[in-house]
């Protein structure tokens, strides 16, 4: 949606959005250096968490639309030594 923004810009709604925007993205990366919490840290580390999650999630089509990365979950390989240790 930000791309599409910049591409829009010449209207007002699209600049007002794109602000809107800027603003949100620039409280998220705040929230990840507030400490403490109180009921504003924690606000803005839920949109600290948020836009990590849009991220993430921005990235796995990235890598699944260019063939990096099938939606297929495979089991991971486990050790023989876990399997004895949980015997015990």
């Amino acid at each position: 949606m930000l791309a599409s923004n910049v591409c829009l810009m010449n209207h007002m709604l699209y600049q007002i959005l794109f602000a809107g925007q800027i603003s949100g993205l620039a409280l998220a990366a705040i929230g990840a250096y507030v400490p403490g919490r109180s009921r504003h840290a924690k606000a803005l580390r839920g949109l600290t968490m948020l836009a990590g999650m849009n991220v993430a999630l921005f990235v796995g089509f990235w890598r699944w639309l260019f063939g990096r990365q099938t939606g297929v979950w495979q089991r991971t390989a486990r050790s023989v030594d876990l399997k004895v240790a949980r015997s015990q």
